[in-house]
């Protein structure tokens, strides 16, 4: 008999303990569950700096959708650790120092532990989006011209080179160390050998890329030299202001120097528009494709 109370005792305690968990339960994602405990410990830390007026189920809202990025996340080998999230703010603090962290804190009003908290779910983000978008964006050049023409302007259709400019402190060596733009046509490289030829002294600072600009343009003791010139070929001596200089034409086209120049950035902003309204999409489909159970 006395066995008998004892496991009554026990299975009502395991109940008991299972009821109060279950009350303790604010929701349910997938196989994974949000206590009440979590929720209060997230209204609180966000609430001190004076967001107490945000209604309970918007902070379980962030609370389910950061556990939706990171269920995701976890499917696809990406986990990010506390440790990380620390890391890049004290990286932070250590770049900017704490008074100007704790006034950008002040000026997006919010606290140290609500940016941490967006910072992870950032990084959740970043991550999934090089898998979720790979491959799956395309800019045409279509779109970049039109694009440009609505903001900028119509494309005017113009001779162009593709100009460097080198001004040697010693003349005698510039066949020699300018080899490498004449046998290489990739720009990050050219420029990278250029910097490091004007940090060495090879070349003085005014040398540089002038990018595709139209000959015409230039003064006419340039423009002369330059026209009908063949590309990859060293061109020059030329004086102009009292100074040497030397010129490579790494390419010849047809178009607009003022489109070339803001191509780049107009591709990033469709690019970012195009992975905005990608990632919004995606992440709703991905939350309305998860188990969701509310019980606040």
């Amino acid at each position: 008999m006395r066995n008998i109370l004892i496991i009554v005792i026990i299975l009502f305690s395991i109940n008991l303990a299972n009821s109060r968990l279950a009350e303790s339960i604010v929701a349910v994602v997938n196989n994974e569950i949000i206590l009440l405990s979590e929720l209060n410990q997230h209204i609180e830390n966000s609430a001190s700096f004076g967001s107490s007026e945000i209604d309970k189920k918007e902070y379980l809202t962030e609370l389910i959708n950061l556990k939706v990025l990171e269920i995701q996340a976890k499917k696809m080998g990406i986990e990010v650790e506390e440790e990380r999230v620390e890391s890049i703010v004290k990286e932070i603090i250590n770049k900017n120092g704490m008074d100007n962290f704790l006034k950008e804190l002040e000026t997006q009003k919010i606290n140290e532990y609500i940016f941490k908290y967006r910072l992870k779910s950032q990084i959740l983000q970043e991550n999934l989006a090089q898998l979720v978008l790979k491959n799956k964006i395309v800019i045409s050049e279509d779109e970049i011209e039109k694009y440009y023409e609505k903001n900028f302007g119509k494309i005017k259709k113009e001779n162009l080179i593709n100009l460097y400019i080198f001004e040697p402190t010693d003349k005698s060596t510039i066949k020699k160390n300018i080899q490498v733009f004449i046998d290489n046509s990739n720009e990050l490289v050219l420029q990278n050998e250029i910097r490091r030829l004007v940090d060495n002294g090879t070349l003085n600072e005014s040398s540089k890329h002038l990018g595709f600009i139209n000959p015409d343009k230039l003064s006419m003791e340039i423009s002369t030299k330059l026209i009908n010139t063949e590309i990859d070929k060293l061109i020059g001596p030329i004086v102009y202001n009292g100074k040497e200089q030397f010129f490579i034409i790494k390419d010849i086209i047809m178009g607009d120097s003022a489109f070339l120049d803001a191509r780049d950035e107009i591709e990033t902003s469709l690019f970012q528009e195009k992975s905005i309204k990608l990632l919004d999409d995606w992440f709703q489909e991905l939350r309305d494709n998860s188990y969701i159970s509310i019980r606040l």
